[in-house]
């Protein structure tokens, strides 16, 4: 939720052009490619672990 609403906030900011936005420009593209890329990480990397790790544990008690 935290990340749609910082994608938003920030498109503007990346996507409208208007004099002085040079410089907020480019800190707002990398904020928000970082913020991105670290959804993806958390949605895909993180919930394969922890079901690999669930299912060990399951396999360890049985």
């Amino acid at each position: 939720m935290s990340t749609v609403t910082t994608v938003f906030g920030l498109a503007p900011l990346v996507l409208i052009p208007a004099e002085g936005t040079e410089l907020y420009r480019v800190v707002g593209i990398v904020v928000l490619a970082g913020i991105l890329c670290s959804m993806m990480v958390t949605l895909s990397f993180l919930t394969a672990l922890l079901v690999s790790l669930l299912n060990w544990q399951q396999g360890r008690n049985s």
